[in-house]
């Protein structure tokens, strides 16, 4: 008769898998939305990204645009209707105040003057900072400002870096 071998519990076994995605905080704090508000800490934050002062743009999807291709919806606007682009980023609020996640973005600037946000979105509206230097019309990192100091806050921050480059990683195979 064959003695069967028992496994030792997991406590006692010599090669323990270690969890290399565990977070040390609240995974609530990655939630980010558009602000409801423009507050005075948003706005001082946004002076040291670009002068220009931010404002709140309606989501107006146009036919035919994509998500996520705001370059390439604007410059269509541009080639069809005229007017121009208008370059900044998308500011988005984090951790339930705690942190900015600002995202490269196109806008279109109608022959009439106005700024119009034509891309697809979640969003109803974006809170827009208009930063003519922020992008050469390809997109880039995502930048985040931390409102609420301490080692929570930066590990959320973090967490968040890696997960925007393991996304655009991901993404780039399908949008080349």
């Amino acid at each position: 008769m064959s003695k069967k071998k028992l496994r030792p519990p997991p406590s006692q076994r010599k090669h323990r898998r270690t969890d290399s995605n565990r977070q040390d905080f609240d995974p609530s704090l990655i939630d980010q939305n558009t602000p409801d508000t423009l507050t005075d800490a948003i706005r001082l934050a946004l002076t040291g990204v670009s002068t220009h002062e931010p404002i709140f743009l309606q989501v107006q999807p146009a036919p035919g645009m994509l998500h996520m291709r705001c370059y390439d919806n604007v410059a269509t606007l541009v080639g069809r209707y005229g007017g121009r682009s208008a370059t900044g980023w998308i500011v988005y609020e984090g951790g339930r105040g705690a942190y900015l996640k600002l995202v490269q973005h196109a806008v279109w600037g109608s022959p009439e003057g106005l700024l119009i946000d034509p891309t697809p979105s979640d969003e109803k509206r974006n809170l827009f900072l208009p930063d003519p230097d922020s992008s050469s019309g390809t997109g880039g990192e995502s930048r985040y400002i931390a409102l609420v100091p301490g080692a929570e806050t930066q590990a959320v921050i973090a967490f968040c870096e890696q997960s925007d480059r393991n996304f655009k990683r991901t993404i780039s195979m399908f949008f080349r």
